[in-house]
């Protein structure tokens, strides 16, 4: 009887071996992912500082709709790599903090889309609804997918999360990227209002 619930056990609960062993072999790559995540958020924080002394017009709404969600995506790359990394003693434990980690990202998500939706000067366009809605959210429901599946079919479950991961990171570099583009491009206030003199001045 005794050996039969061991049996039972270890069927049902798996082990640290059993565990460690997808985890592991994916450990470099959450390395690479985690150190790239972390690297780019502080190169958001060094390029908003710089883009808030050239254009100081810059708007808290616009760095909230537009910045800070550059930053949590990429933090997020940083958490999700470092909490896989982990040594977990059981994956139920996993995939409860994944799931709340991706419930977290989803609701974050809706209340940057209510943040476009009452965006002032600028409008949202098509490609900023894409990168700054709907992919962070696929990203965020296949990491609660992902979660899922973790217990069950933890190989599967790992290249979903990577997907995720993945998604999340190039999400991050595209958005700082046409954040940094538009700043660069777009003329400030005190530009037009000069160039408006200088003109006014030839007439």
């Amino acid at each position: 009887m005794r050996e039969w619930l061991d049996r039972e056990i270890i069927r049902v609960v798996p082990t640290t071996e059993s565990i460690a062993s997808p985890l592991a072999a994916w450990a470099n790559f959450y390395m690479i992912t985690g150190s790239a995540g972390a690297a780019l958020t502080g190169l958001m924080f060094v390029a908003i500082t710089v883009m808030t002394q050239v254009r100081r017009e810059l708007s808290r709404e616009g760095i909230g709709a537009f910045s800070t969600p550059t930053v949590v995506h990429l933090s997020a790359v940083i958490v999700i790599s470092a909490i896989l990394s982990v040594p977990w003693a059981d994956l139920r434990l996993l995939e409860v903090t994944l799931l709340a980690g991706a419930l977290a990202g989803v609701i974050y998500t809706a209340v940057i889309i209510r943040r476009f939706r009452h965006s002032r000067p600028y409008r949202p366009d098509r490609e900023d609804w894409a990168w700054h809605g709907i992919t962070p959210c696929v990203a965020y429901l296949a990491l609660g997918f992902g979660a899922l599946r973790v217990a069950g079919a933890p190989t599967s479950a790992l290249y979903l999360l990577s997907a995720a991961i993945l998604l999340l990171m190039v999400t991050g570099i595209h958005n700082a990227w046409d954040m940094v583009a538009y700043t660069s491009t777009v003329p400030t206030r005190e530009s037009s209002t000069e160039g408006s003199a200088v003109s006014d001045r030839h007439d």
